[in-house]
């Protein structure tokens, strides 16, 4: 254990194993498909921020692991803004579902005036 800013954290960097075990029973307990389950599983890792650093990249690295070792294709390692707007709620779980199976993602960049949401959109 060590003190990083006042908090006790544990030395390989993990903040909250608890948060780490109820993604994972979330996903076990999913009534779904793999592609549900990847998209539980990187929602749920990036949110619960259990690590000390480096989150967002080693959820993405697990979901990729669990995809593959279910013989799936994982998608490249994406722009890393991509991986912040899942933390923002910026996607739903279907476009991150569809993304995680190849289909790509609408990144955000520039203001679309026809979206009722108010989100932002570069391609479409």
């Amino acid at each position: 254990m060590g003190i990083h800013e006042g908090r006790r954290v544990e030395v390989h960097g993990v903040r909250n194993r608890e948060a780490i075990t109820e993604t994972l029973r979330k996903v076990r307990e999913l009534q779904g498909d793999i592609d549900d389950k990847a998209v539980e599983l990187l929602v749920g890792l990036i949110k619960a921020h259990p690590f000390e650093y480096g989150n967002r990249r080693t959820a993405f690295a697990v979901t990729s692991l669990f995809l593959s070792l279910n013989g799936k294709q994982p998608p490249d390692l994406p722009n890393e803004k991509i991986l912040t707007w899942i933390r923002k709620n910026l996607y739903t779980r279907e476009e991150i579902k569809q993304w995680l199976m190849g289909r790509g993602i609408k990144e955000f960049g520039k203001r679309r005036e026809n979206d009722p949401e108010g989100r932002v959109h570069e391609g479409s």
